[in-house]
């Protein structure tokens, strides 16, 4: 048995034997912060290991999940940490065959409630737009909606600042408040593309939708940076915020690999070959990158650390067969073992968050704990198996 293999094993008992605990049981409804992500990684695990008698427990979990959706009356509505992520998460396992589970009176339930709060999110801006904890994250799951992608399109239309044909908007950019223009991934107008590029494919607000994203990932292009002098291609945020400009982390959130899914996907959708191109030369480019220290990875999570870079190129390899990125992914993937050095904490791992201290904090979830650990270490078990999981993450 691979380590690989065998600390998927040892996530999966975990996840198992601590459903009741309450970081686990108390966790709500989110996908990425709540029992959703330990239920996408059994639902995965199962199939994937049938011989490992798991089925009761995918059951308990899907239950928990089936109670939490169905008994209580939800205000959460976001795609980080409320519905719009946990149906999405039934959409796509009820599509993979992965599990059973109806939730159409739960989405007709819930539409006009979340559609008043995308609404609500735009109105509250800046930052509203925001995919994780904001109006996209909701527009995303409703991405096959005529009225959803209309306003969805109109608002971001009327709110852009336009400046040499380029379009962009502001968003918070720090705990303190700070405002400026963030091109990242999470947080910013690389998910605007991604959603856009996605609402483009229903046939709805073509003309519009590809005029936004053009003139977005023109704003995006503009912001590349010298490569020899910062050793990333693009900065974390936007260059007009007027910050100092240090080297870009290596991650999903933020950095030079959201920044070239996005172009990378919007190149596909609209036929941008020199997008497509771009995308390459950066992904290229971030297989150099393989000091820790430097790239500023410090856990093993999906949000920021290694299993999330691991994530990135195994998806880059999925749609490419680009040998470099499978090489790179699974350098990441060792990686990601080698952090597992806390002996206090579940399969090895730990969370680092600046906001508490000590800073080294336990999470079982699927953004920055065992859950999302666990399911980039199964996917690479079978590296030519497409990771269709990774949509949830824009991917």
């Amino acid at each position: 048995m691979s380590p690989r293999e065998a600390k998927v094993h040892e996530i999966a008992r975990i996840l198992a034997d601590n459903m009741e605990i309450p970081d686990i049981k108390n966790s709500g409804i989110g996908l990425y912060t709540g029992k959703f992500g330990p239920l996408m990684f059994f639902a995965h695990y199962v199939k994937r290991f049938p011989e490992e008698a798991f089925q009761p427990t995918l059951d308990r979990y899907l239950e928990a999940c089936c109670d939490d959706l169905c008994n209580e009356v939800i205000y959460a509505y976001t795609f980080c940490s409320g519905l719009a992520g946990a149906m999405s998460s039934v959409r796509l396992m009820n599509r993979l065959s992965l599990i059973d589970l109806d939730i159409s009176e739960v989405e007709a339930q819930y539409r006009i409630p979340m559609f008043k709060q995308m609404m609500l999110f735009f109105s509250n801006r800046p930052g509203s737009f925001d995919f994780m904890h904001g109006a996209m994250g909701i527009a995303l799951h409703f991405k096959d909606d005529p009225e959803f992608i209309e306003n969805a399109v109109k608002w971001l239309s009327e709110n852009a600042n336009r400046d040499d044909g380029f379009t962009k908007w502001k968003s918070v950019l720090s705990d303190k408040g700070q405002i400026g223009y963030n091109i990242a991934l999470s947080h910013g107008m690389s998910s605007i593309v991604l959603v856009l590029s996605r609402m483009y494919k229903t046939g709805v607000m073509q003309r519009e939708i590809e005029e936004l994203v053009e003139s977005t990932v023109g704003y995006i292009l503009s912001q590349e940076i010298d490569r020899s002098k910062y050793g990333c291609c693009f900065p974390s945020q936007s260059l007009e915020n007027g910050n100092e400009i240090y080297k870009s982390r290596l991650g999903w959130c933020y950095g030079d690999l959201g920044v070239a899914a996005a172009l990378w996907q919007a190149g596909k959708t609209f036929g941008r070959q020199d997008w497509k191109d771009k995308a390459m030369d950066v992904m290229w480019f971030t297989t150099q990158r393989r000091d820790l220290k430097d790239s500023s990875i410090v856990d093993a999570g999906l949000c920021h650390g290694g299993a999330g870079v691991a994530m990135m190129f195994k998806y880059m390899y999925d749609e490419t067969g680009d040998e470099r990125f499978a090489e790179t992914a699974n350098y990441w993937a060792d990686a990601t073992l080698d952090l597992a050095t806390h002996e206090d904490g579940p399969a090895g791992y730990k969370r680092y968050t600046l906001e508490k201290t000590p800073p080294w904090e336990t999470s079982y979830t699927m953004l920055e704990g065992i859950a999302g650990i666990g399911l980039i270490l199964m996917s690479m078990l079978d590296m030519e198996q497409k990771s269709e999981w990774t949509d949830l993450f824009l991917l």
